[in-house]
């Protein structure tokens, strides 16, 4: 996993082949990875759609590597 901060509030954060491995939802994942970041406000931001990727994201489904 790649985690870059491009300013104080905005993450970068690439899954890996090994991070698809370890986490099988999404929402786990970013919160291992973001720890300041609870499931609940993880959940909040995606609904609030301040969670991009170039696919169609779900909670519940960690995306390919490389997203």
């Amino acid at each position: 996993m790649e985690t870059e901060s491009t300013s104080d509030s905005d993450f970068e954060i690439t899954v890996t082949e090994q991070d698809r491995e370890d986490f099988k939802r999404l929402d786990v994942f970013l919160t291992a990875k973001v720890p300041q970041f609870s499931r609940s406000t993880i959940k909040r931001l995606f609904e609030d759609e301040e969670i991009s990727s170039s696919i169609k994201l779900s909670l519940n489904k960690l995306p390919p590597a490389g997203t």
